[in-house]
């Protein structure tokens, strides 16, 4: 009797488990079956960010002070010739995690067989001191709801990398240069060579710093970045303020000429920089960091 009770339950176990994955397919099966009717009745609800599986993205360097924004574009077509002949209305909605604020540009939208694009903007702010590792996310989900349903959604998470310093790519296809902008929300400066009564290491407020004589102002630095680059996919724009007024830079020969590498430069506090590179295949987008996960510019905070 033991022994038959025994079976029973291994028996049920299987097909409580069967069951799961059984529902799990099912869900997955069903999606792709709808994706492909709709897609045959040309109603097309698509995203550059968003998807059926969720994806997820994961920007590193964020500075833990700043408000993030995404970008999200929506489009009601499967190629240049193939497109939704109808308007497609859709909602959107969110979840954020504890330590933020999130925010839409709008609740709902209409992609007009007009146009067959739209877009809307997600915003994230942290609403608590972030320290370096510390992660906020928005889950943004965007519904149609007619002519047909279908549902795209999208996790974006920010890491916190070098608190108070963040860099991102301005970039497109067929442009011929990409701008690396680097923003520095730091409200204070470090002493990197002592002189008078302070020493290395120690910090200065930004109206002290001003106050400082030129000489003693060289000695100090909100923050260094340090750019290294591969120049034989993206060459400096040597006529760049901030390479101008470089610290110092590297070149290294290529094909018996000398190519700039690297360089190292002052930020000053409570500002921005924008250093220009041109691009050897302007058919690529180094956009970061969102479309791309990787920055084609190695940035350091030093």
């Amino acid at each position: 009797m033991v022994e038959i009770i025994r079976k029973n339950k291994q028996l049920l176990l299987i097909l409580l488990l069967f069951l799961v994955v059984a529902t799990s397919l099912g869900r997955f099966v069903y999606q792709e079956i709808m994706d492909h009717f709709i897609k045959s009745e040309k109603f097309f609800f698509e995203s550059d960010k968003l998807a059926i599986d969720n994806p997820t993205f994961q920007i590193d360097d964020y500075n833990g002070v700043d408000p993030f924004n995404v970008i999200i574009n929506l489009n009601s077509f499967e190629n240049i010739n193939v497109v939704a002949d109808v308007d497609i209305e859709y909602e959107i909605d969110y979840t954020c995690s504890a330590n933020a604020i999130c925010e839409v540009s709008k609740s709902s939208g209409i992609i007009y067989a007009a146009s067959n694009t739209d877009f809307f903007i997600a915003t994230i702010t942290p609403n608590e001191q972030l320290e370096e590792n510390d992660t906020i996310q928005i889950e943004v989900t965007a519904s149609a709801i007619s002519p047909f349903e279908k549902e795209l959604s999208g996790t974006f998470i920010l890491k916190v990398g070098h608190y108070g310093l963040s860099h991102a790519i301005e970039d497109e296809e067929h442009s011929p240069y990409l701008e690396v902008q680097i923003t520095n929300t730091l409200d204070y400066y470090t002493v990197i060579e002592a002189f008078g009564e302070y020493n290395i290491d120690d910090l200065i407020d930004i109206e002290t710093y001003l106050n400082l004589s030129a000489a003693d102002q060289e000695k100090c630095a909100s923050a260094i970045i340090l750019l290294e680059f591969d120049p034989t996919e993206t060459p400096l724009d040597m006529t760049n303020e901030f390479f101008l007024q470089a610290l110092e830079y590297e070149v290294e020969d290529i094909g018996g000429n000398d190519y700039i590498n690297m360089f190292r430069f002052k930020i000053e506090a409570l500002s921005s920089a924008s250093v220009r590179f041109y691009k050897t295949d302007a058919t690529e987008d180094y956009t970061y960091p969102i479309v791309n996960p990787t920055s084609i510019i190695n940035v350091t905070y030093e």
